[in-house]
């Protein structure tokens, strides 16, 4: 079954859907918890727009912040950036505001060709760890390696292969435990954003350079 695009689910909230495509959505809502959790959130918002005593038609603005809502943008993943570093919403913010200038300092070059990276420190729970955001042009690769530690990764905009494994989309997490090793490859499509938390440094199994 192909998956329900945020639009289709905006639409399903408003009630404004097909009796086919609600039937479609309230099947895939059945299996999904992650989708459940993008409709409840949705239908918060527009509790809260309802309550206004001037209800007005959404303006291509207020639907782009309602897409937003629901992961149509890096927007999106704030709550759950601010859980994986442990950081404030304004913090998570800033941090993804950098990634408009991914060729300037603070990113730094990474270690292969087309990569970049941004360290910065997460919060009191994660004293130790390597937090940061990595960058990838289409079609670069990341060396295989082996972790020393425990490493959490959240897609965030493009795609990524792996050799073992399914391709990752943005949203997807991938855990890997100490002493597992792998590589990832940047689709063709467009640049791989993801974030990470590393308990622990790499082993690289060729140079890097």
């Amino acid at each position: 079954m192909k998956s329900v695009r945020d639009e289709s689910l905006v639409e399903y909230a408003l009630r404004i859907t097909t009796a086919a495509e609600q039937a479609r959505i309230e099947h895939a809502l059945e299996g999904s918890a992650e989708l459940r959790e993008k409709l409840n959130a949705l239908e918060h918002l527009f509790g809260e727009l309802a309550s206004t005593t001037d209800p007005v038609a959404p303006s291509l603005e207020t639907r782009g912040k309602l897409l937003a809502s629901v992961g149509g943008d890096l927007e999106g993943f704030v709550p759950r950036l601010q859980a994986l570093f442990g950081l404030s919403a304004q913090r998570i913010r800033e941090l993804l505001d950098q990634t408009k200038r991914v060729q300037q300092p603070p990113w730094e070059p990474g270690p292969g060709p087309g990569i970049r990276l941004l360290h910065f420190d997460g919060g009191a729970k994660l004293a130790g760890a390597h937090c940061g955001l990595v960058w990838m042009a289409p079609g670069g690769r990341f060396p295989a390696h082996r972790h020393q530690g425990r490493e959490v990764i959240l897609v965030l905009s493009g795609g990524a292969e792996q050799k073992r494994g399914p391709p990752l989309r943005p949203g997807d997490p991938l855990v890997s435990h100490a002493d597992s090793s792998h590589a990832l490859r940047a689709t063709e499509d467009e640049p791989l954003l993801f974030a990470v938390v590393l308990e622990g440094g790499l082993d690289w199994f060729v140079s890097r350079s």
